[in-house]
């Protein structure tokens, strides 16, 4: 019980930048109770960033303590991960977080990424997310590592009716995802499929909706290292499939173009 409050009184000094007075109340309540997990695991989200060895300590003995304690569990994978061949480790901690709490989406985005690092199956990957899309629905991110695998799971259908409901915010980790890419993939994928059907309208439509990204993404269209140059492409081959050999001419030309770039000179 005093441990507990002094916890608690070292998370309102962390609150308000005191970290040193947050230290020394999270040492008090451990000394209190060798049983109280809590001020473990605070004290070592402060002593990370200069002490990480001191802080996977804590850590560790936050979960001997409490198995049950989902973020410690997270933050041991963060951990692990940064360390040489920890990355089975990390693995193994966050899936024990998202069994003990499944309603945090950055666990998910953290697990799949750990995923794609091991090169784990395209179907387990996507399966983490089908048990829990709920979850992954409260996150940009997660979301994101959603649309991507749709798509290299050939599901560009379901990729595609994600991006065009969902309003993907930039200012939410926009560093950590991109759903430019995916758009353009499964835009180009779907134009595939619509030529080998011989839809080669609903081809050119799908090419050059792949460089064309609708407001909610909050993305743009370079000149420069822009995949217009591949999908222009592929639309003036739709074209000249559909009889409109003026038509793909233009689009190959505006293609070369912008693979070019413009000139610098006079």
């Amino acid at each position: 019980m005093i441990a507990g409050l002094i916890d608690d009184l070292g998370r309102a000094y962390q609150g308000v930048g005191r970290a040193a007075e947050a230290m020394a109340c999270f040492r008090q309540a451990a000394e209190l109770d060798s049983d109280y997990a809590p001020a473990r695991h605070h004290l070592g989200l402060l002593l990370y960033d200069r002490q990480p060895g001191e802080a996977l300590r804590l850590w560790e003995r936050t979960v001997q303590l409490d198995p049950a304690f989902a973020i410690a569990w997270r933050n041991l994978a963060v951990a692990w991960s940064r360390q040489d061949g920890g990355v089975e480790r990390a693995t193994q901690a966050l899936e024990k977080a998202v069994s003990l709490d499944s309603s945090d989406a950055l666990y998910l985005f953290e697990l799949d990424q750990l995923y794609e690092f091991a090169r784990a199956p395209l179907e387990k990957r996507l399966a983490l997310f089908e048990k829990h899309r709920a979850t992954a629905e409260n996150r940009d991110d997660a979301m994101s590592r959603v649309v991507t695998l749709l798509t290299l799971a050939g599901r560009e259908e379901e990729a595609i009716q994600v991006m065009e409901k969902r309003h993907f915010h930039l200012w939410e980790g926009g560093a950590r995802f991109n759903v430019q890419d995916a758009w353009t993939d499964a835009h180009l994928l779907r134009g595939h499929r619509r030529m080998a059907a011989k839809d080669y309208e609903g081809a050119l439509r799908d090419y050059r909706a792949a460089v064309e990204f609708p407001e909610n993404l909050e993305v743009t269209r370079g000149y420069r290292g822009s995949r217009l140059p591949e999908a222009y492409y592929h639309a003036g081959l739709a074209a000249e499939a559909a009889g409109r050999r003026a038509e793909a001419e233009a689009l190959w030309k505006e293609s070369a173009g912008a693979l070019l770039g413009p000139s610098s000179s006079a």
